[in-house]
């Protein structure tokens, strides 16, 4: 299921305000160490410069820190992270996801 279906309908029948989900997922350690190619270049070691010589935002690369610094020492390590505001109809829900929610409040007239 989608997270927009649950979403749906923890907002509609139990009127709970999704706002996140929190996951856990398996992560292997080390790898390759060699870099892709980034877009526009040619086996540059940074991102590629504009022709005027500035270097484009949207084609910097973020590189996630490396939990194993040997790429024959791999490991499998468990890490839980909280994803907000995920989009509804591209986000599966998987086993072992929780939903974080806000109670909808009552009427107090």
């Amino acid at each position: 299921k989608s997270y927009f279906e649950l979403f749906d309908f923890l907002l509609w029948k139990e009127k709970l305000l999704a706002i996140g989900i929190y996951r856990t997922a398996d992560v292997t350690t080390g790898g390759d160490d060699e870099e892709t190619p980034r877009r526009g270049s040619k086996n540059s070691k940074g991102p590629p410069i504009s022709p005027s010589g500035r270097r484009n935002s949207h084609d910097m690369v973020v590189r996630a820190s490396r939990l194993s610094d040997s790429k024959h020492n791999k490991k499998t390590v468990k890490v839980s992270f909280v994803y907000t505001a995920p989009p509804g109809k591209e986000t599966a829900m998987m086993p072992g996801d929780k939903v974080i929610c806000f109670e909808c409040g009552k009427d107090s007239s």
